[in-house]
């Protein structure tokens, strides 16, 4: 099927003029839900040829996707429902295994609240997050929201309650101990594919079929005792020290993963580092790491200090020796309520706070004010300076951010079609940003902390005689954005990640998606239709340059490359080469839209930038029913793959057999990781699992009578094999059939035990039957 093509400057319009489709923007078109689950299913190539370094790989994204059995307005939310992963699988094939046939996949995270649903709810069990975020809802009303999610969660709990359909579990036990949805990203560290959201620990999925295993609070896997966890304590306060970032960091020369935990109890912010059990050079440089690198002990849910309460804090930033902690003024804290406000609160009268502290002494941290208030939700890159912490005074040595700064938190709240109030919009007269934006960080003996100042102003009796520091103090001495035009979910070559990188990628919009559809609740969701290369280094390079010649370098100024998405466009057509300056835009064709790229470089690179993008595109004018913008039922998405050199050339086009609707976070698989995975149980073996165990259990009841009426009953109950359990308690719980359906016992079977029950069963049915009647 031939692409169409954008003719004349009409691909430059703004189409926000297009008229808007009735519903929840976040639950219609392609952000509906996806209802079918799909087995690996050949796909067919549409245009080009697959990559020879996409052999044996996977490309895999994760997204939520709430039932399609919902009422359609509730409330609901873009970062709200069960985490479903979509993947294509470029698997080996033909005699020789030289050749390459894309498989598509997709299946349902088997989360605890996911399992947990009844197929009949009406609404989900968690309340959504535009319910915790609006300002118009009344205290008594977001009450009853989460009381409601409290009681159905203890249900799960009670005794006798543990059948039907308020229990998914096979073997009864249908306990809901999370409530993390897994919905935001997937990623990859010491042999496991891990699944995650900020409102639990990730969870472990087998590749390729996509199967879930089991949750991972950083517990030794292959130990045969438990091992310690980033979550400790009593009861509740465990369930909140469970809470992970979905933005881990992976270094990609140790192999150490860096988290940070956000929890509602203080000390609220905590990190861990993990290091790769196979990875053989150290993680870290520095005296404060010799004990590392002499034997590897991971740092489980260490406290930092100096939070004053639980923050929305989506992402963080490392380089090879440093931690970047951004402390914004989004909280997420009940105690909000008891002020008056919503849970979520924007405070745009505070700035942003960095928290510098080295990799492996988070009590170390430095808290640097930047110069307003802003939101960050994905950063892109973090590096040290070549000459970082060296040098006789270390002037000039410091670190680097790139991330994607929003002046306002607008965005949390449209995604949940929610009206913004208006204390989170941005200051008088500013135009709604979300630009790609570079901070530095320099170290200099002549900085001093707060408490060194008040420690100067006291008399010299009340201060130690060698008081005098000579410690490096960090300073923001750079601020300022890379560019005018909108930029979101970005990526790299991940070699580079922690490293001064040349090339950052991300998305874009024609329309100003990312800017004026985030003013005003009803324009409709933002799309992406514009796939974007920023050369970083020269930009950075450029901006400091301008900073130097200027009286104040923190001063509020325009981007260093002020061009928009339209001027760009025009520019590259009418260059010959179809290269504009430091920004290259890689256009969708009209009504198409595409979802966050993931880079893969090539074989034997010759450069940073030698690779790929992989990301999923879906055609609206043929995949969405003109007059109401519901999608048709035979829509299907394709997966494309873009030379990540020109950001022109389309290298492969592959159709998938389904539609994969808008969603979040992906990452790429290559063979090795595949094939070297940790042991995880399928869905099939653990089904086999349960056949092995049901046919013991008849043969050891048939010799048990057979012993009880023979002569030789020693010798029969020799025959009798003990029960064994060939996997994990909790991954034999997670188990359920491919079907849509998973059977528990019948309602029928249920009531039939009431026959030989007591009162407080019959109690315990009738406390049940209510509570589905209210979940319905």
């Amino acid at each position: 099927m031939p692409l169409r093509r954008n003719h004349s400057n009409s691909h430059f319009d703004d189409p926000e003029g297009q008229a808007q489709k009735p519903g929840h923007p976040f639950l219609s078109g392609n952000y509906a839900p996806q209802p079918h689950e799909q087995p690996l299913t050949p796909c067919s190539i549409l245009h080009g040829s697959i990559p020879g370094e996409l052999a044996g790989s996977q490309y895999v994204r994760n997204g939520g996707n709430p039932s399609d059995t919902f009422d359609q307005d509730r409330d609901a939310h873009w970062f709200d429902a069960d985490g479903m992963l979509a993947g294509v699988y470029f698997k080996r094939t033909g005699q020789d295994r030289k050749y390459i046939t894309p498989f598509f996949v997709n299946r349902y995270i088997l989360t605890d609240v996911h399992i947990s649903t009844s197929v009949r709810a009406r609404r989900a069990l968690l309340p959504s997050i535009a319910s915790l975020i609006n300002p118009a809802l009344s205290l008594f009303t977001l009450t009853m929201y989460i009381m409601r999610a409290v009681i159905l969660v203890f249900v799960t709990w009670t005794p006798f309650l543990w059948t039907g359909p308020l229990a998914r579990w096979k073997h009864g036990g249908g306990k809901i101990k999370r409530i993390s949805v897994a919905n935001t990203s997937i990623w990859w560290h010491d042999r496991k594919a891990l699944a995650g959201c900020e409102s639990g620990p990730p969870i472990q999925v087998k590749l390729p079929e996509l199967e879930t295993s089991q949750w991972w609070v950083g517990q030794g896997s292959d130990s045969a005792e438990p091992t310690k966890s980033w979550a400790q304590g009593p009861g509740l306060l465990k369930h909140f020290r469970e809470y992970t970032t979905a933005h881990p960091k992976v270094d990609p020369v140790s192999g150490d993963l860096m988290l940070y935990h956000m929890c509602f109890a203080a000390p609220f912010l905590r990190v861990s580092v993990i290091p790769a059990r196979d990875a053989n050079q150290p993680s870290a440089l520095g005296a404060s790491e010799k004990s590392h690198q002499l034997g590897p002990a991971p740092l489980l849910g260490i406290s930092v200090p100096g939070m004053s309460q639980p923050k929305l804090m989506h992402d963080f930033a490392c380089t090879r020796t440093r931690t970047i902690i951004l402390d914004l003024p989004l909280s997420l804290d009940p105690r909000n309520l008891l002020k008056g406000r919503p849970i979520m609160h924007y405070d745009s009268n505070a700035v942003g706070r960095l928290g510098v502290f080295p990799r492996w002494a988070p009590e170390q941290v430095e808290w640097l004010d930047t110069r307003e208030a802003f939101c960050v939700y994905h950063t892109a890159n973090a590096w040290d300076d070549e000459s970082a912490f060296a040098g006789e005074h270390g002037n000039g040595a410091g670190l680097n951010l790139l991330a994607c700064r929003l002046n306002s938190a607008t965005l949390a709240y449209v995604a949940g079609n929610v009206d913004p109030p208006p204390h989170v919009l941005p200051a008088a007269q500013q135009q709604e940003k979300c630009q790609l934006y570079y901070w530095r960080v320099e170290y200099r003996s002549g900085t001093k902390s707060k408490f060194e100042k008040h420690m100067q102003s006291l008399p010299t009796s009340q201060t130690a005689p060698h008081s005098k520091s000579t410690r490096l103090r960090p300073e923001i001495t750079d601020e300022f954005a890379l560019s005018e035009i909108p930029f979101e979910f970005p990526t790299m070559n991940k070699h580079r990640q922690m490293q001064s990188a040349d090339y950052i990628y991300g998305t874009s919009t024609r329309a100003s998606g990312f800017d004026s559809r985030l003013q005003k609740v009803g324009t409709g969701a933002a799309k992406i239709d514009c796939l974007v290369k920023v050369h970083a280094s020269e930009l950075i390079a450029r901006g400091l340059a301008q900073r130097r010649r200027a009286s104040t370098k923190r001063a509020k100024t325009t981007a260093v490359d002020t061009r928009s998405v339209s001027e760009i466009l025009l520019q590259q057509e009418q260059s010959v080469d179809g290269v504009s300056g430091p920004i290259q835009i890689f256009p969708m064709p009209i009504g198409w839209y595409a979802q966050e790229a993931t880079f893969v470089p090539r074989n034997n690179a010759r450069s940073e930038d030698d690779g790929f993008l992989l990301f999923y595109a879906f055609d609206e004018i043929t995949g969405l029913e003109p007059s109401t913008g519901r999608c048709l039922p035979n829509a299907k998405s394709e997966l494309w793959i873009l030379d990540a050199r020109d950001m022109r050339t389309l290298v492969c086009r592959i159709g998938l057999p389904q539609r994969v609707p808008y969603g979040l976070h992906g990452e790429w698989f290559d063979e090795d990781k595949i094939a070297n995975q940790e042991l995880v149980p399928s869905l099939r073996q653990l089904e086999e699992d349960a056949k092995l165990e049901k046919q013991a259990q008849r043969r050891n009841k048939s010799l048990i009578e057979q012993a009880s009426t023979g002569e030789d009953s020693d010798e029969v109950m020799e025959k009798v094999v003990p029960e064994q359990n060939t996997r994990e308690p909790e991954l034999r719980l997670r188990f359920r059939p491919v079907s849509a359906g998973v059977a528990g016992p019948s309602l029928v079977d249920a009531k039939e035990l009431l026959k030989h029950s007591g009162w407080l069963t019959t109690f315990a049915w009738g406390f049940r039957e209510a509570m589905e009647i209210w979940l319905e």
